[in-house]
């Protein structure tokens, strides 16, 4: 039996299968099922962590078990179909859901929104900190996603349906589809759950409301990702060799970094800011002001009490710059090689062509690396009730043990830099404490505020 829910696009939606720019390899963006397993295989595996420990196998089986696999199985050389099938009906064309709608359609007329929204979206997507012309997802277009058991309805199979719905809900909770997932962009929400859910679930796939945040100092495991727990500590437990009794509730210690991210109240952390929005992208343009600030905490030029630049008579913002920037790249401080906020995401570029990558390897064979910032933020909320941002992180590892991090060009081209875990839990605990708070990053700014990215 198929169940049916219907999608809604909440914030916009950046998830084109092609090029952009490119038309013979353009395509319109759109709600694909790839990306929606993609997302949940990460929160799956997130739970499963939680039973299996720091074998990336055994979570490797784990995800087969539910999702299947292309690979060839251990004991034949048949591939190992997922048990569970997904279909997403045909989305509403471009001319009529707005799938090419430019950003003044969707996205607000302040300027100094229009400027921070672009600072969330990336130099990939906003250029020069202009909103993307390239085409989105507008919120409020509408998807059906039909998911059901694949193949006979036994008990493996069973299993392996609860556990994929459970991945679907944190997936819809605490995540999205497209870039830009983790400042925001790509949300969406259940408008109809159906009802057939599995026998005995006490919850329904309904999206967590305003009220569900509010209270949340970590992530919570509810809904469906509770229900579907006994299920999931069965396909654990046929990995691990052992019954699902003998399975530990959480075989990490409370507070340890964990290798991967892991589900639980010792392995994440989250918040909600105590300010209030009317409309979801007053919540990000907002945050992207912060959080400019927050990444960015020297003020470079400043006197006592007050701001240096003065235009037409009004004194402006402070020139800020980061701590990696004036300390190390600019050379102020003699041999510093911690840079905190470059725990924050790398790699990191910045003017004259200079660099900081974590790398791999050495000569012919090193890698260069991406590391997407641990803190990740998200509007929640409705145009009725009013938005606030939700933010929170995993305490987890940042770096592979044999990875390096080191400047590429200038003066200090080759040094190898200090970038911890510890500094990635810190800063996201700082961030979600201060906003939480309903303190600000912001400094230095005058009374019309007049935000520069």
């Amino acid at each position: 039996m198929w169940h049916t829910l219907e999608l809604r696009v909440e914030t916009p939606v950046f998830n084109s299968a092609g090029t952009e720019g490119v038309p013979h390899l353009h395509t319109p963006p759109e709600i694909r099922v790839p990306s929606l397993r993609g997302g949940m295989r990460f929160w799956l595996r997130a739970m499963a962590a939680m039973y299996v420990g720091d074998d990336p196998r055994r979570l490797r089986k784990v995800e087969d078990l539910v999702f299947g696999t292309t690979a060839r199985t251990e004991s034949s050389d048949e591939r190992l179909s997922s048990p569970v099938r997904m279909r997403i009906a045909e989305g509403p064309s471009s001319s009529s859901s707005g799938h090419r709608k430019q950003p003044h359609d969707t996205f607000p007329q302040e300027t100094h929104q229009r400027m921070w929204l672009a600072y969330m979206l990336g130099p990939g997507l906003a250029k020069k900190g202009n909103l993307p012309k390239g085409t989105f997802i507008p919120p409020g277009v509408t998807y059906t996603l039909r998911i059901a058991r694949n193949g006979s309805n036994n008990e493996d199979t069973d299993r392996a349906y609860q556990c994929a719905l459970g991945a679907l809900w944190l997936l819809l909770a605490y995540g999205g589809v497209g870039a830009r997932t983790r400042r925001g962009f790509g949300r969406l929400s259940i408008t109809d759950r159906g009802e057939s859910l599995p026998d005995g679930w006490s919850s329904t796939m309904d999206t967590p409301s305003l009220d569900f945040f509010e209270g949340l100092d970590h992530l919570e495991r509810s809904g469906p990702a509770e229900d579907c727990q006994p299920a999931l500590r069965a396909i654990c437990a046929k990995v691990m060799g052992c019954s699902p009794e003998q399975l530990s509730r959480d075989v990490w210690p409370d507070g340890a970094i964990t290798p991967f991210p892991v589900m639980g109240a010792g392995h994440t952390v989250a918040g909600i800011s105590s300010e209030r929005f009317t409309k979801w992208h007053e919540a990000l343009s907002s945050a992207g002001r912060e959080l400019r600030f927050f990444r960015a905490e020297r003020n470079r030029e400043h006197t006592a009490g007050r701001i240096a630049r003065k235009e037409n008579g009004t004194y402006l913002p402070p020139e800020i710059k980061t701590q990696g920037w004036t300390d190390i790249i600019g050379g102020e401080v003699q041999g510093e090689t911690r840079m905190l906020r470059a725990a924050l995401g790398l790699p990191l570029v910045y003017k004259g062509g200079q660099e900081v990558r974590v790398t791999r390897g050495r000569g012919d064979n090193e890698q260069q690396l991406r590391r997407a910032s641990p803190l990740r933020m998200f509007p929640v909320g409705n145009d009725q009730r009013g938005w606030r941002l939700f933010s929170f992180g995993f305490r987890s590892a940042l770096l592979p043990t044999d990875a390096d991090v080191k400047i590429f060009g200038g003066r200090a081209d080759g040094r190898k830099l200090d970038v911890r875990a510890e500094d990635a839990h810190n800063l996201t605990d700082q961030w979600i404490e201060t906003l939480s708070k309903g303190e600000t990053f912001v400094r230095g700014t005058t009374q019309d505020d007049r935000d520069r990215p």
